[in-house]
């Protein structure tokens, strides 16, 4: 008889347990979480505190002859190093996807190592054209 008289409880408390829990993982699941907030200057620009810091990803891709390759970038500075085995010409651009020159990265004759730096005016996806034949190496840092 005394459990039957506090089960109605009983089930009360679980429920309103069950729904603050609830509600307290859906905020958890909400609430971006952002890097170190008291930056204010990365590579002497000014950054939003709210705004998620991000860097160039690291890539390295080895290909041969003619390529157009779609990487992403992030607004700002970004460093190529190119690797050319061969002994014709190499030309390397980074378009936007509607075909824009952004920057020529190299426009050399025979082998070669260069490592160069571009301006990437807004984050996003980009054309990486390389016009050549021959074996060649592409690392992003």
């Amino acid at each position: 008889m005394i459990i039957i008289k506090y089960i109605g409880t009983f089930i009360a408390i679980l429920v309103v347990v069950i729904i603050i829990g609830l509600l307290v993982k859906k905020d958890k699941q909400t609430t971006p979480t952002y890097y170190n907030k008291q930056i204010k200057y990365v590579n002497g620009q000014e950054k939003n505190p709210d705004e998620e810091l991000k860097d160039q990803y690291r890539i390295g891709v080895t290909f041969s002859d003619d390529k157009a390759q779609i990487i992403d970038l992030i607004k700002g500075n970004v460093t190529f190093k190119l690797v050319y085995e061969g002994n014709t010409r190499f030309i390397s651009r980074i378009l936007k996807p509607d075909g824009t020159l952004i920057a020529l990265i190299a426009d050399k004759q025979g082998s070669f190592e260069e490592t160069t730096s571009v301006t990437v005016p807004e984050t996003g996806s980009y054309i990486l054209d390389i016009k050549t034949t021959g074996k060649w190496s592409f690392a992003r840092s």
